[in-house]
Parts: structure tokens; C-alpha cells; sequence
């Protein structure tokens, strides 16, 4: 019997519970541990909430999203996911959600951003807590907390804020699932998964990471059958992606537009800027902590190096450390393959995925006053000088579309003309204005619900694709009426002329579709420079995202 029970023990995962009796001053700095970790989950809270409150209308992103889940049919939804950026289970949720407060209700959509933002938070302490076993996650709550960047794009109308809870909840039930694998925890660990899967393509790349990590606990251990467990949940959850091969094929009949040669280089610069939004100093702050959590998880293999550490902790500390690295690597392969150029959104689910990865690899030692004591001296440090950023970024607006709309829809008349400069731009224009007044963007479009790059792909072998909108321009102006150019209008040095391009492909850039926006805004910039006789310019909300405060312009007379 004792025999029996000595090798049941030996095929369980297990470890020291997180509750070990302490001393007095253990107990102490464990107190101010929590003290902090749940004064930062109330300011984070703090942060979704003031978010949800300020952030305004939707952006041109959001409202493409919003756009193709309140489609007619379910099976529009499905044809048309091509002009998106994620599988459709977060459009259903969308669809669902619009039905029930209205997909007109800004506010309310909000406040689904605000419960996805709680739930990453409700995540990372379960994680923390129930599945990886360690006391609190200080440090993920500082990193994520102090970070701008993964508030703001976490409770967009996007996919990537469900996509960081779903990722988060996969690695906790994954690593579960391998401790002691069950009926119920093998198929909450799939259904994790899949979910991750399908509601991020990206999360795919992750959920990788996180399967050969515990496949590597796994066979370090002997446990032949768990690792084949895991493997058949990862390969689960990809064969549900195989429906979106249609998608993707249809996908390049004109992602060409955008895809451009992405470097490393420029991975890294984008990487940095998006983990230092609080200040530069912040983007140290988490490759100090990338480092000592490797070293950590380094260190946990090696017995004579860490002697008192029970066989639990050595694995999470293989997992976590395998996690962390497999899941930088082949993110970063991953968007040199996609070759699209990336911005902040990109980053959120890897990086909050990192932040619990060095939560737990950092956490196998801090059994020992000193060290918990100088975690706890340097989380207060660094979320002193990191959340102010937080706060002021919490307070901003999305875009200034919505003002401007409403601003041109009470001064603008019907006989006045709006352009808007970027056709992008037209479908957050298209959700807010309700006026009168003619409007067209640059290039002009037939419909503005969606980011159609299919139709900007056929004007781009067009000869002269904008002249409805010089002309236009040119009636309004004779007329004596206005004209209002939303994002407005480049001018060009004296006697230069505008550069006309001869259809795509282009020696240097090929398919790309920005040389040819930046030649029909030069080409209308130049039609007002030479023709207008004066323009003034309005700039809307004080705290707006960079990537949608347009000013607006006036040109009026004719020369």
C-alpha cells in the first residue's frame, strides 16, 4: 500500500502549497504584499472604469467591427470577415451584445470593453491563485497596470482585449490540466484553447508556446501520456482554425496594400515603444524582469543551486521560463511572416502573456523574507512612477471624428461640400454624421461600412480616380460656398507639381497602397492651394488617440 501510494504521489505534479507557515516578519511583508497587489487591482479597476467613462465614440477600427457583426445575415458576417482582423466568434459576441443595447449606443459598448478589462484582471488573479499556485501577481499587476497601451486597446470593440483574457485562461488551465489531468480539467483546459484560438488568430502562436512548455515539463518527467494530452488539445484547437483557409485565400487577392517588409529591427522598435508607453524607463523595467525570470527558471533546473526547492516549483519554473521564450520567439516569427506593419494592439496579448510567464517563474523563489521584502520594495517603485501615465491615457478620447461630425452637421450647409482625406476615415465619419451636407473622402468610395481595400485596389489602376472629387471641389468653390476637408490637405512647395503614378505594381513599393494615397492627397492639396483663396483650421478634443484626431479645414473662395 505505502508502495501504491508513494507512486501515485510520483505521477502527480504537485507542490508546496502557497500558504506556508511563516514567521512574524514573513507575515508582515506577506500583509503589505497583498496590501499592494489589492490597492493595484482597485486602481486598475479604477483605470477601466474612468476608460469606459471618457473614451467617446468608436474609432474607425471599432466601428469596422461593430459594422460586420450587425450585418443583415450571419452569413454576410462570415463572407465579409475577410476585411477584419479576427475570427468570427468575437463578431458573434458583438452581435449579440448590439442586439440586446443597441449598436448605435456608444456607451454601452463601452461597457462591454469595461467587462472585458475586469475580466483580464479576474483572470490573471485566478491564474495566480487556483491554477498556477502562487500567492499573488504583483508583478503582473504592475506591468499590465502601468501600461497605457494594454488598457486602452484591451477594452477596444477589437479582439484583442478578449483575446489577452482567453490566452491568460488557457496557460492556467493548460498547466492544470497537466498536474492532474481529469475529465472536467482536460476539457476546460480544450475549451480554453479553442476559445483562445478563435478569438485571436495570434493566440494561436501563443497557445504554442504554452503546449511545448508543458509538453516539456511533461517529458522531463517521464509522463509520456500527459504529454500526448496536451499535444492532442493543441492540435485540437488548430484544426478548428482550418474553416478560415477560404479566408485567408480571399485575403490575398489584396492584402498586398498593406503588407510592407518587416525587419526585426523594426519588430523591436515597435515592441519598445509599446511596453515604455509610461515612460522609457518602463521598457527596461520589463527586460530586467524577462531576464531574472530566465535566470530564475534557469536556476530552479539546477538542484545544487537551489536545493530547497520541491519538484513543483522546478517545474513551473521550466514551464513558465519555456513559455516565455518559445512564446517571444515565434510571436515575433510570426509577425515577420505577416509582414504587416504593426502597431500598439499587436502587442497586448504577448505582453500580458510575458507578464504572467515572469509572475510565475519569478515567484518559485520568494519564500524568503529578503527577497519578498526587495519584490515588494520594487513593485511600489515602479508603479509610483509608471501610473500617472496610466490615468492621463485613461482619460482620453478614441477619436474626434464624432465631434467633427456633429460640429459639420450644425455649421456645415447643404450646399457646402466635406471631403474627407483618408477613406479610412469616411467609415467613422460614415457612423456619426447625419447632416445634409454632400460628403466624399479621397479616394471615393461606394460604401464606407467596412475597410474595403478591395475597391481602393481597383481605383489604384484607375487614371484619375479623384477627379469626381476635384471637380466637386471646384463647383462648390465657384459657387461661393465652403468647402470642409476632414484630416486636411498637404500643400506643396511653389511650382512643384502633384506626382500622378502610372498603375501598380510600382519599381520600389509594388502594390502598396500608401504611395498612391499620398499622391491623390497632393493631387487635391494642390487643386486648393492654387484655387481656394483662404482656409482656416479647427482642432477637436484635447485628448484624443493619435491615431484618429483629424483637424479640420475650411477653404472658401475662388481663384
Amino acid at each position: 500500500m505505502a508502495s501504491k501510494g508513494k507512486k501515485q504521489s510520483d505521477r502527480r505534479i504537485t507542490g508546496a502549497s502557497p500558504g506556508a507557515s511563516q514567521d512574524g516578519g514573513d507575515k508582515v511583508i506577506s500583509r503589505l504584499q497583498w496590501l499592494l497587489a489589492l490597492a493595484l487591482t482597485a486602481f486598475i479597476a479604477g483605470l477601466h472604469f474612468t476608460l469606459a467613462r471618457h473614451a467617446g465614440g468608436l474609432w474607425r477600427d471599432e466601428v469596422n467591427s461593430i459594422n460586420l457583426a450587425t450585418m443583415p445575415a450571419l452569413a454576410d458576417v462570415w463572407k465579409l470577415n475577410q476585411f477584419d482582423s479576427f475570427p468570427v466568434l468575437w463578431f458573434l459576441v458583438l452581435r449579440c451584445w448590439t442586439a440586446a443595447a443597441g449598436a448605435a449606443n456608444d456607451s454601452g459598448l463601452r461597457v462591454l470593453g469595461l467587462v472585458v478589462g475586469l475580466g483580464i484582471l479576474a483572470a490573471l488573479w485566478l491564474c495566480a491563485r487556483r491554477f498556477l499556485k502562487f500567492s499573488v501577481p504583483l508583478v503582473s499587476l504592475v506591468l499590465i497596470g502601468s501600461n497605457p497601451e494594454i488598457i486602452r486597446w484591451g477594452d477596444s470593440m477589437r479582439a484583442y482585449g478578449p483575446g489577452t483574457l482567453m490566452i491568460i485562461l488557457a496557460c492556467g488551465l493548460l498547466w492544470r490540466a497537466l498536474q492532474s489531468p481529469t475529465p472536467r480539467r482536460v476539457a476546460l483546459a480544450a475549451a480554453g484553447a479553442i476559445l483562445a484560438v478563435q478569438t485571436l488568430f495570434q493566440n494561436a502562436v501563443l497557445l504554442f508556446a504554452v503546449c511545448t512548455a508543458c509538453i516539456i515539463v511533461a517529458v522531463r518527467r517521464s509522463l509520456w501520456r500527459r504529454a500526448l494530452m496536451v499535444s492532442g488539445i493543441g492540435l485540437t484547437a488548430a484544426l478548428t482554425l482550418l474553416p478560415y483557409i477560404g479566408t485567408a485565400g480571399r485575403l490575398h487577392q489584396w492584402n498586398m496594400l498593406v503588407k510592407t517588409p518587416l525587419t526585426y529591427e523594426r519588430i523591436w522598435v515597435e515592441l519598445t515603444a509599446m511596453l515604455g508607453s509610461a515612460g522609457s524607463f518602463m521598457t527596461a523595467v520589463w527586460f530586467a524582469l524577462t531576464v531574472a525570470a530566465l535566470a530564475a527558471a534557469a536556476v530552479a533546473q539546477a538542484r545544487r543551486l537551489s536545493p530547497g526547492l520541491s519538484d513543483y516549483k522546478r517545474d513551473l519554473a521550466l514551464f513558465a521560463g519555456s513559455a516565455l521564450v518559445l512564446g517571444a520567439v515565434s510571436y515575433c516569427v510570426f509577425l515577420k511572416f505577416l509582414s504587416y506593419n504593426t502597431s500598439p494592439w499587436y502587442y497586448i496579448a504577448p505582453a500580458a502573456f510575458s507578464a504572467l510567464a515572469i509572475d510565475a517563474a519569478l515567484s518559485v523563489f520568494m519564500e524568503a523574507p529578503l527577497v519578498k521584502a526587495a519584490r515588494l520594495a520594487a513593485m511600489v517603485l515602479v508603479a509610483a512612477f509608471s501610473i500617472q501615465a496610466s490615468w492621463n491615457s485613461a482619460q482620453g478620447r478614441q477619436t474626434s471624428v464624432d465631434l467633427i461630425a456633429a460640429h459639420l452637421q450644425a455649421n456645415a450647409s447643404v450646399d457646402d461640400l466635406i471631403v474627407i482625406n483618408s477613406w479610412e476615415l469616411g467609415i467613422t465619419f460614415d457612423r456619426y454624421y447625419r447632416g445634409a451636407t454632400q460628403w466624399l473622402t479621397i479616394p471615393p468610395l461606394d460604401s464606407h461600412k467596412l475597410h474595403r481595400y478591395d475597391s481602393v485596389k481597383a481605383l489604384m489602376s484607375e487614371r484619375e480616380p479623384i477627379k469626381p472629387v476635384i471637380e466637386a471641389m471646384g463647383r462648390t468653390l465657384r459657387s461661393g460656398r465652403r468647402v470642409w476637408i476632414v484630416g486636411g490637405l498637404p500643400l506643396l512647395p511653389p511650382g512643384q507639381a502633384p506626382q500622378i503614378l502610372p498603375p501598380p505594381p510600382l519599381p520600389d513599393s509594388g502594390w502598396h497602397a500608401e504611395p498612391y494615397q499620398s499622391s491623390w492627397l497632393g493631387q487635391a492639396g494642390y487643386f486648393l492651394q492654387y484655387h481656394s483663396t483662404g482656409a482656416r483650421v479647427k482642432i477637436f478634443g484635447e485628448l484624443v488617440s493619435p491615431y484618429e484626431c483629424p483637424v479640420l479645414e475650411v477653404a472658401e473662395g475662388w481663384k
